[in-house]
C-alpha cells in the first residue's frame, strides 16, 4: 500500500530553512551573551588592576619619599659624625702642663731647660684603624690626625746627663719618640766669678703619641713615674 505525501516540497523546505534561522538567530543570541558577559567581566577586571595599580604607585612614591628623608638624615648624621670627629680629634688630649711637668721630672739634677717649643699639626698619613677603614669603605675622609711635636733645648753638665734625660724620657708612655738634634759645649758666664763655665748645651725633639689621652695614661702609670700636680722640682728652669 503506498503513501501519499500532501504536504508541498516547498514548504517542507522553507519550514526547514526558518528552523535553522531560528537555531542560528539563538546561538548567535547566546555567543554575544558570552562575549557581552567576558566584556563586563574583563573590565571589572582592569578596573580592580587599574586600582591596585594606583595603589601600588601611591604607596612606592610614600615609600620613595621616606627613603629621600632616611638618605637626608643619614647625610646630616654623617656630617654630625665628621665634626664631632674633627672636635674630638682638635681637643688637647695631653694639656701642655702635663707635658711640662713630664718633661721636668724626666730631668736629671743638674740640667737646665732654656726653651721649649711645641708644634701640633695635622698628619699627613691616614692610620690604618678600624675607623679609617670605615671611612675609606664609606667614601668619605675620616678625621684628622693630630701629631703634636716638642723640641726641648737646655745645658747639662755632661753628655751622661744629656744621655740620662733622653733615655727616660723614652721610657715615658705618653711619648712616642724622643731623638737626639744635636748636644755641644757651650761657655757659660757665672755672675760669681769672672771664668766660664763649660756646659753641654743640647736639643731633643719629642714626638707625643697620637689618640692618647692622659688621663688614661697616667692612670695605668706608677705612682713614682707620674708627673707632680703642683710645680716640678728639680735644678733650674
Amino acid at each position: 500500500m503506498s503513501t501519499i505525501n500532501l504536504v508541498p516540497d516547498d514548504y517542507r523546505q522553507r519550514r526547514a530553512r526558518r528552523r535553522a534561522n531560528i537555531l542560528c538567530l539563538a546561538l548567535f543570541c547566546v555567543v554575544m551573551a558570552g562575549v557581552a558577559g567576558a566584556i563586563v567581566v574583563s573590565n571589572r577586571s582592569l578596573g580592580h588592576t587599574r586600582q591596585t595599580l594606583d595603589r601600588v604607585n601611591r604607596e612606592y612614591a610614600r615609600a620613595a619619599d621616606r627613603i629621600e628623608q632616611m638618605h637626608k638624615l643619614q647625610a646630616q648624621r654623617h656630617q654630625m659624625e665628621q665634626r664631632a670627629e674633627k672636635t674630638a680629634a682638635l681637643v688637647e688630649r695631653v694639656p701642655r702642663s702635663t707635658v711640662l711637668a713630664v718633661i721636668t721630672n724626666a730631668r736629671p739634677p743638674h740640667t737646665s731647660l732654656e726653651k721649649l717649643t711645641l708644634e701640633t699639626k695635622e698628619s699627613a698619613a691616614a692610620g690604618l684603624g678600624g675607623s679609617a677603614k670605615f671611612a675609606a669603605i664609606a667614601g668619605r675622609r675620616g678625621p684628622p690626625r693630630m701629631d703634636v711635636a716638642v723640641g726641648v733645648t737646655g745645658l747639662a753638665s755632661t753628655d751622661m746627663e744629656v744621655s740620662q734625660f733622653l733615655a727616660a724620657l723614652s721610657r715615658h708612655p705618653l711619648i712616642a719618640e724622643a731623638d737626639l738634634v744635636y748636644s755641644q759645649a757651650k761657655a757659660v758666664a757665672l755672675a760669681e766669678a769672672d771664668a766660664d763655665l763649660a756646659m753641654r748645651q743640647f736639643k731633643i725633639r719629642l714626638r707625643l703619641r697620637t689618640g692618647v689621652d692622659a688621663l688614661d695614661v697616667l692612670a695605668t702609670t706608677p705612682a713614682r713615674a707620674r708627673p707632680a700636680s703642683g710645680t716640678p722640682q728639680g735644678g733650674g728652669t
